[in-house]
């Protein structure tokens, strides 16, 4: 699909369509400048496209350095990360990308795809995920290199996670035993768990 929607915090519309199809792709960024990358072609093949959105269309940026899809993304257009992945098995590429062109960063300490993450360029979190199993493990970024945190209470993969390294939400998600409505929440060390979705 090549279909993009904006929200006005009550109701959804149509927004500029994304030049080329793809799917289990990541993204970042605010509603007029965003960003999207990676994913899956129509054709099932991992890509490393990005691309740029202004708040009405959609343009090509900097390729990712390594394809990925399944992975986390968060921050601005232009300082954004692209963490993790899925390419066969867990994956602990990082990326970021400063508004024109990815370059690597240092590894993640435990991979996994179907993870997601919260913050900045320079104070971000990842967490959950997949590799052999539901993934609870938490790392903080720096800026530089990646530090283990406390785990999530319930161990789960494909979430929705938002906020700020030291404020995150993480909420929903799956492992095989059930679909879950947990909602859990971040202080920059350690997980709590809130109300349920």
């Amino acid at each position: 699909m090549t279909n993009s929607q904006e929200y006005n915090g009550s109701s959804w519309t149509e927004a500029g369509a994304l030049p080329a199809s793809r799917r289990i792709h990541s993204g970042a960024g605010t509603q007029n400048a965003a960003l999207s990358f990676g994913g899956v072609n129509p054709s099932s093949t991992v890509i490393k496209c990005t691309e740029e959105y202004d708040g009405s269309s959609w343009t090509a940026g900097g390729a990712l350095i390594t394809e990925m899809y399944y992975m986390a993304g968060y921050g601005l257009q232009n300082a954004a990360m692209s963490v993790g992945g899925w390419d066969g098995s867990g994956q602990t590429t990082s990326q970021q990308y400063n508004g024109s062109s990815w370059s690597t960063t240092n590894s993640l300490i435990s991979g996994r795809g179907f993870n997601v993450g919260a913050g900045t360029t320079n104070a971000g979190v990842v967490f959950g995920g997949y590799v052999n199993a539901q993934n609870a493990c938490t790392e903080n970024f720096d800026g530089t290199s990646w530090s283990a945190c406390g785990a999530l209470s319930v161990g789960r993969y494909s979430m929705q996670g938002f906020g700020t390294q030291n404020a995150a939400v993480s909420a929903g998600g799956f492992n095989p035993s059930a679909s879950r409505s947990c909602t859990e929440t971040y202080n920059g060390s350690t997980w709590s768990t809130a109300n349920p979705i």
